[in-house]
């Protein structure tokens, strides 16, 4: 996972199709689990991954529900919340489930 994600956006497209050649981190969960991230880099993946679960939340809310057109938009319009009120990707992981977006 890069750390050099900035972008809700860019975070859903390394979470779906992978960055830079790499794999797509829900690829990497679904076929060994958490086993090939260090301690460290599981907790960061579970900070990304309540993102992402928002992502998939606010989609549903879409009609046509998790589709991948809605996902993107839906991370878009969390992206685009996100930049209005000026915080980073750590603060939304932090704050998304307790009502601040």
């Amino acid at each position: 996972m890069s750390r050099g994600i900035r972008t809700v956006t860019d975070l859903w497209r390394e979470w779906t199709e992978g960055l830079a050649g790499g794999p797509a981190v829900k690829d990497l969960i679904e076929r060994l689990g958490t086993k090939w991230c260090q301690e460290n880099e599981r907790r960061f993946l579970n900070r990304r991954r309540v993102i992402i679960n928002a992502v998939l939340s606010k989609a549903r809310t879409i009609q046509g529900g998790e589709t991948p057109g809605n996902c993107l938009a839906a991370a878009a319009i969390l992206e685009h919340d996100r930049v209005l009120k000026g915080k980073s990707l750590d603060w939304l992981s932090k704050n998304i489930n307790l009502g601040n977006l």
